[in-house]
């Protein structure tokens, strides 16, 4: 796999983000609150990156980077890919990718590694 197709920059990514149609509506509740309300789930912006911040089960914050539709199946193949994933299982693959990246449409359950 080419590393350059998810070597992005920081303002690649807020314009990939932007001009993704999946994530318009994040992007504009994102810029309507900006703000973490407290509630379990939600969407902020980071230095004009967009995020979903979540509670696990244990309590614990996590903040993904939402990604746009075009780095999707390159985040996945990489992160099946790598030399450090070696070859685990799907379980430890999805919570691998879970811990970064989320993007509408996709659960921790339901997330397709078919790449």
């Amino acid at each position: 796999m080419d590393r350059s197709e998810v070597n992005v920059g920081r303002d690649q990514l807020i314009s990939l983000q932007q001009q993704d149609e999946s994530l318009k509506k994040l992007l504009e509740k994102a810029q309507k609150e900006n703000q973490n309300d407290g509630s379990d789930v939600g969407f902020n912006l980071k230095n004009g990156i967009l995020y979903r911040y979540c509670k696990c089960l244990n309590g614990r914050s996590v903040s993904q980077v939402d990604l746009p539709v075009k780095l999707r199946k390159p985040a996945l193949k990489l992160t099946n890919d790598t030399v450090m994933s070696g070859h685990q299982d799907r379980k430890k693959t999805k919570d691998r990718i879970w811990r970064q990246f989320w993007w509408p449409g996709e659960s921790h359950n339901s997330l397709s590694l078919n790449v």
